[in-house]
């Protein structure tokens, strides 16, 4: 939650502090990378991650999702999409994770699969109820720099996003 409401400084600490009281939980490590890759921070992300991984090597799609998510912050395209679509592989109603796909598709110029993906996540999400275009587009999307939303919304024009 600390993150979504753009509280960077308090989710690191947090996320910190239950590494610090419990090292061999692989929670912590997933926290603070997630911290990571909303404050652009993704080549620390993946470090963290793979510590979370290498704890508990039975995972769930999450990990691998937040793994290539970092990838894609880090402007690593071909070893996020394979995360990525690990992720959503494991969990083909994750449209967040299909979201990032996307994107990344977008800049991987695979225009196919990026129109494909994002067909998915706005069926998804209207399946849910939900407005099948807002977290596509970036108003709920918690990137503390402008420059990293930036490079999200260019990966999902580049995608076929209009």
């Amino acid at each position: 939650m600390l993150i979504h409401d753009r509280n960077f400084k308090a989710a690191q600490a947090a996320a910190k502090r239950a590494i610090e009281l419990e090292p061999s939980e692989p929670v912590g490590y997933l926290s603070l990378a997630s911290v990571m890759v909303w404050t652009g921070r993704g080549r620390e992300a993946v470090r963290e991650m793979k510590i979370a991984m290498r704890i508990n090597p039975n995972h769930s799609w999450i990990y691998t999702g937040t793994l290539g998510f970092a990838h894609f912050v880090s402007g690593q395209y071909e070893r996020a999409a394979t995360l990525l679509e690990e992720a959503t592989r494991r969990n083909p109603e994750a449209y967040n994770y299909l979201a990032y796909l996307a994107a990344t598709y977008g800049y991987l110029e695979l225009l196919g699969e990026a129109r494909k993906a994002i067909s998915e996540v706005q069926s998804i999400r209207r399946r849910l109820k939900k407005n099948p275009m807002q977290l596509v587009y970036l108003t709920d999307w918690p990137f503390e720099h402008n420059s990293d939303r930036e490079h999200y919304r260019v990966g999902l024009t580049k995608a076929g996003l209009e």
